[in-house]
């Protein structure tokens, strides 16, 4: 039988004990109408997960009582996707499979060919639309530790960022670029350890400009080649992620 999960800040566990409030209170004794005594699971967002039964529950309020604790380690690499936003809701996809494959940070970029255009009331919305989008990915998938979510940078910020981390990649057309396998031998061997940051730079529809990527690569980024077929912004994201985290995996497995 599932048991169903539902997500609580450490904060507010902190503070107020296990308690759903708001949505998820309404979703657990209205929508999933589950009663007293039935168990539950939640999880902060930071590794931790408590197993629970109901003590008492109303639209309102469903307090609960834990029956068992346990850890979840992070993963032993941190992944950042740096994401310049596309149009329509694709974005929110791109949120969604992130979170599934268990990246670490999110950075949404607005670059010169970026469609959209998104003001200070906007930008709002968007980021609590996204958080929205990862807790319901985190409980569909199981995954205990959720990426935060930067505020909106534009490329020459993204530049900035590229020096804190071991190894810094963009997906590129230019004839120039590698496969990510590539860059993660060439890293192995040179630092014989793989790395334990790695940034993702995803352009938008039409890709970054020349001067754009200039700036990136100047800055350190690599660049990875996606393969022969010209991928949408989504496709690239979730291609590149899924190639970089079994990549990561497998060889940490590998020892």
């Amino acid at each position: 039988m599932q048991t169903h999960r539902f997500y609580l800040p450490r904060r507010t566990i902190e503070s107020a004990g296990l308690v759903l409030t708001g949505t998820e209170a309404h979703h657990c004794h209205d929508v999933l109408r589950l009663e007293t005594d039935s168990r539950v699971v939640v999880f902060d967002g930071e590794g931790h997960e408590h197993l629970c039964k109901i003590q008492r529950a109303s639209s309102k309020q469903v307090c609960l009582v834990e029956i068992q604790k346990q850890n979840t380690p992070p993963l032993p690499f941190r992944v950042t996707l740096a994401q310049a936003i596309p149009k329509g809701k694709t974005m929110e996809v791109i949120v969604q499979k992130a979170t599934e494959l268990g990246v670490h940070r999110l950075i949404p970029v607005l670059s010169e060919r970026t469609v959209v255009r998104i003001d200070q009331t906007d930008s709002a919305k968007k980021a609590e639309r996204w958080h929205d989008i990862v807790v319901d990915a985190a409980k569909q998938s199981g995954n205990n530790w959720m990426p935060s979510i930067e505020a909106i940078q534009n490329v020459r910020q993204l530049a900035q960022e590229v020096r804190h981390f071991d190894l810094a990649l963009i997906g590129s057309l230019q004839p120039d670029s590698k496969f990510l396998k590539s860059f993660l031998d060439d890293f192995a061997s040179e630092s014989k350890r793989l790395p334990a940051s790695v940034l993702v730079c995803i352009g938008p529809e039409g890709d970054y400009t020349p001067a754009e990527l200039s700036l990136l690569q100047g800055a350190g980024c690599k660049p990875i080649t996606l393969g022969q077929i010209v991928l949408r912004s989504d496709t690239a994201a979730i291609y590149a992620l899924s190639i970089l985290v079994y990549e990561l995996q497998a060889r940490q497995r590998q020892g």
